[in-house]
């Protein structure tokens, strides 16, 4: 809820925080079974933080749509460079113009809408 207003009254882009709690339910929600295999896996994500480790490995997760090959996918393109995988979980439609000059009500809508899929998409 507070990221939302920060959104509409600040245009400030949220970040996803995820506790280590969710990542696990992430990983048994999308994975089932092979939610061990994949919390190994994760082991080889890079971060200075655990913080940062669990909001990118949440991206790799909702990248990766259940497919355990695309988690090396993008556990390796994360470690190459973690905006990229963070940029297309968290805010993709945001990133598709990002480079484009955008007026600062449309960058809150676009923020919006990214925001509440990625929060649908946690909560499911």
């Amino acid at each position: 809820m507070f990221e939302i207003l920060r959104i509409k009254i600040l245009g400030q882009e949220p970040a996803a925080k995820i506790s280590d709690k969710t990542l696990e339910r992430l990983m048994r929600r999308e994975f089932g079974s092979r939610a061990g295999e994949v919390n190994q896996k994760f082991q080889q994500v890079y971060s200075d933080t655990p913080r940062g480790k669990n909001r990118f490995s949440a991206a790799i997760l909702k990248l990766a749509n259940r497919d355990l090959d695309r988690v090396d996918y993008y556990i390796s393109a994360c470690n190459n460079d973690f905006r990229d995988v963070v940029a297309q979980a968290e805010y993709p439609r945001f990133t598709r113009v990002a480079f484009d000059e955008i007026a600062k009500c449309k960058k809150r809508q676009f923020y919006l809408s990214d925001w509440k899929e990625y929060l649908n998409w946690l909560r499911k």
